[in-house]
């Protein structure tokens, strides 16, 4: 049945989805609920393994905190992705905080005519 997999998904597909995002929240409660995203988002969760893991490593480079704030920022652009993340910390920008766009119509709110 598993056969035409490698050795290592076979592995991962053993395990239920509940014990990556565990891990995942040991880095950080922001790197858990990255994982638990990119499960939801597949139709096989055992496919989003790899991603979780490969976050998880991240924290060997990054240390976790960073991890975990770069894991928040994917979260609030809606971008729950491994290479979001990496992108995040390579660029520094878990260290600066997002810059939130004012809200729509309210005062100094121009009216734009629709076209």
């Amino acid at each position: 049945m598993d056969e035409h997999r490698p050795r290592a998904h076979r592995d991962y597909g053993k395990w239920p989805p509940e014990r990556v995002v565990a891990w995942a929240e040991t880095i950080g409660p922001n790197v858990g609920e990255l994982a638990r995203a990119v499960m939801r988002h597949r139709t096989h969760p055992e496919t989003g393994y790899r991603t979780c893991l490969g976050v998880i490593r991240l924290a060997d480079k990054y240390g976790r905190d960073r991890v975990d704030a770069a894991c928040a920022r994917a979260l609030r652009i809606g971008s729950p992705t491994a290479k979001s993340v990496t992108a995040i910390l390579r660029n520094g920008l878990d260290r600066v905080p997002l810059v939130e766009p004012p809200p729509r119509g309210g005062p100094g709110a121009r009216e734009h005519p629709r076209c």
